[in-house]
C-alpha cells in the first residue's frame, strides 16, 4: 500500500466529482477555484510518487520549512497535508497499529497520523526528520515513538536532526535560530550525499510564497464584509492556504491564489453570501474533526465561520508583527530564522491570545468555538486562557469542544453536532 496512491485516488475522484457538480448544478456558496487547487495538489502528489519511484530522498518534520529543504534538493513529505484526506478506514488502522505498537495512543492524532502515514509509502529511501520543541512537540513526540517505541515498518535509516529554537523575538534569538540552520545545512552535506543547498533556489521559492500570501492576504481582508463571501471549509483553508515552494510548478500556485482572490472579489462585489441570510459570525480554533462536516450544522442556523484560527502558523492574516530586526533586509537564510521564530503553534499563550482577540474585534465576531484537541498540550492549555480574554475584552461566549481529527470513537459526529448546536442557539438566542 502507498499513500501517495491512495490519496491520489481520492483526489481524482473529488476533482471528477467537483467538474460534474459544476457543469450541472453548482453550489454558489462554493468557490469555482476549488477545482485549481485540486489539479495543482494532484500534480504534486503525482511528483512526489514520481520522486518516490526514482528514489530520490524525502525529508520530514517542522524544524525547517518546506522551503529551505526543497532548496538542497530534498522532497518534503507533507505528512500534514495529508492527514485531511486519509480514509477513515485506514485513519482507525493506523491508530490501531500504534497502540499495539506500543506507543501512546491517546496524543495529538497529528502527531500519530503525520508519521505513521511514512510507514505506508513501501520502499521509502533515507529520511531527515527535523524536530524542535515546535509545534506541540510533534515531530520530537513522533519521533520518540519511533525511536523508542520501536513503532516502525520501515528498514530504512531516518536521521534525526533536533533544533533550538528559541520563543523570543530579538536579534539575539535571530542570530541563534540562523546558525543552527547554517550547521543543519553542512550537517546535511556531509552525511546524505546528493544534498546541496542552493542560496538562488531558496530566494525565488521565497519570492513565490510571498506572491501567493499577498494574494490572500486581500482575500483577508474581504472577510470583513457582510455578508461573508467565503466560510466553512474553504476558510478552513484560509489557514493553511499553500506553501508555493512545495509544487512542482511553484507558478500554477500562484495562479490559483490569484484566481481564488479574484473569485472572492466577485463574489464581494455581486454580494453572494457563503451563508445565505447570515445572521452570526463565530472563529473556529486550532483544527476541526476531519470525519464529519462541522460547519454544516452552522450555516443551517445562518452562523458563517469566515476564518479558523490557528495563532501566526501558515495563516495569511495581517496581525501585528514585531519587526525586531527593524528596517534592514533580511538574508535568505534569517528570512527562514524569523519564519521559524514566528511559528506560535506551541508559543507564548499571551500572543496567541492577542492575535485571537485582534481577529475577533477586526471581523467583528460573535462567538467562538475553541476545539480542544485530544493531546495537544500546548493548545489544550490555552482553554482557561482563551475563555476568559474573550468574555473579558469581547463579552462573547466561547464553545469549550472537545475532539480529535480523526478518531471519532474519542467524540463523534452526533456529540460534536449536538453541541455545535446548542451553541448555535445560544448565540441567536
Amino acid at each position: 500500500m502507498n499513500i501517495y496512491h491512495i490519496e491520489l485516488e481520492r483526489m481524482q475522484k473529488r476533482l471528477k466529482k467537483l467538474e460534474e457538480n459544476l457543469g450541472k448544478n453548482p453550489d454558489p456558496t462554493k468557490l469555482k477555484t476549488n477545482k485549481l487547487l485540486y489539479e495543482i495538489d494532484i500534480e504534486a502528489r503525482q511528483a512526489q510518487s514520481k520522486a518516490w519511484k526514482e528514489g530520490k530522498l524525502f525529508f520530514g518534520g517542522q524544524g525547517i520549512p518546506i522551503l529551505l529543504g526543497m532548496a538542497m534538493g530534498l522532497i518534503p513529505m507533507t505528512g500534514a497535508n495529508m492527514v485531511p484526506d486519509v480514509p477513515q478506514d485506514l485513519a482507525m488502522q493506523i491508530f490501531d497499529e500504534v497502540r499495539a505498537g506500543g506507543a501512546v495512543g491517546d496524543s495529538c492524532d497529528m502527531s500519530i497520523m503525520v508519521y505513521s502515514l511514512r510507514d505506508h509509502v513501501e520502499g521509502l529511501t533515507q529520511k531527515i526528520d527535523i524536530c524542535h520543541q515546535h509545534p506541540c512537540a510533534v515531530q520530537y513526540l513522533a519521533s520518540l515513538y519511533r525511536t523508542y517505541a520501536g513503532y516502525t515498518n520501515q528498514k530504512e535509516k531516518t536521521i534525526y536532526y533536533y533544533m533550538d529554537i528559541g520563543y523570543e523575538e530579538n536579534e539575539a534569538n535571530l542570530k541563534h535560530v540562523e546558525a543552527q540552520l547554517r550547521e543543519f545545512i553542512e550537517f546535511a552535506e556531509e552525511k546524505v550525499p546528493g544534498i546541496k543547498y542552493d542560496e538562488s533556489k531558496l530566494i525565488e521559492l521565497q519570492e513565490c510564497s510571498e506572491k501567493a500570501h499577498n494574494y490572500f492576504k486581500d482575500i483577508y481582508a474581504m472577510l470583513r464584509n457582510k455578508p461573508c463571501p467565503l466560510g466553512g471549509r474553504d476558510a478552513f483553508w484560509q489557514v493553511a492556504p499553500m506553501v508555493p515552494g512545495m509544487y512542482p510548478n511553484p507558478y500554477r500556485a500562484i495562479e490559483y491564489a490569484k484566481a481564488r482572490c479574484d473569485e472572492i472579489a466577485e463574489r464581494v462585489e455581486k454580494g453572494i453570501a457563503a451563508v445565505p441570510n447570515e445572521k452570526k459570525r463565530v472563529v473556529w480554533t486550532v483544527t476541526r474533526p476531519f470525519f464529519m462536516d462541522n460547519f454544516k450544522v452552522l450555516s443551517d442556523k445562518g452562523i458563517v465561520v469566515p476564518l479558523s484560527y490557528s495563532g501566526a502558523t501558515n495563516m495569511r492574516v495581517p496581525f501585528p508583527q514585531n519587526k525586531y530586526w527593524g528596517e534592514r533586509k533580511l538574508s535568505p537564510l534569517e528570512k527562514v530564522a524569523a519564519d521559524s521564530i514566528n511559528q506560535l503553534w506551541s508559543g507564548t499563550g499571551e500572543k496567541w491570545v492577542e492575535h485571537l482577540i485582534w481577529v475577533c474585534k477586526d471581523l467583528k465576531i460573535d462567538g467562538v468555538i475553541n476545539y480542544l484537541q485530544r493531546g495537544a498540550p500546548c493548545t489544550l492549555g490555552l482553554k482557561k486562557l482563551v475563555e476568559e480574554a474573550v468574555e473579558k475584552q469581547l463579552d462573547i461566549p466561547t464553545l469549550q469542544l472537545e475532539g480529535t481529527q480523526w478518531d471519532s470513537s474519542y467524540a463523534s459526529e452526533t456529540q460534536i453536532n449536538n453541541k455545535l448546536s446548542e451553541f448555535a442557539d445560544l448565540l441567536l438566542s
